[in-house]
């Protein structure tokens, strides 16, 4: 985990991501929502700030050149006294 700025984390690695996030199991399940038969998606690297409770969790898909440009972007909302929210930030293509 490295800070970016005053309250902003990014974690770039799934392990490291699963240990430090509560919301990770869930984000991960949430993001297989949007698999289909050719695209399925990874987790790439997370954007956490933990005071405002949002964080950004983006998914890449495979790692060939005709899926250079696919990414998934993931907003969580909440702290671990409530319930997490899960949206669709983008979704390309």
């Amino acid at each position: 985990m490295k800070l970016i700025h005053n309250n902003t984390n990014i974690i770039n690695d799934k392990e490291e991501f699963i240990t430090a996030c509560d919301f990770a199991h869930e984000a991960l399940r949430y993001s297989e929502n949007f698999n289909t038969d050719r695209t399925q998606w990874f987790f790439d690297q997370c954007i956490a700030n933990w005071v405002e409770g949002r964080h950004t969790v983006v998914f890449k898909s495979f790692n060939l050149p005709e899926y250079k440009d696919y990414v998934l972007s993931i907003e969580v909302t909440g702290n671990r006294q409530e319930q997490y929210q899960f949206s669709l930030k983008m979704k390309q293509p």
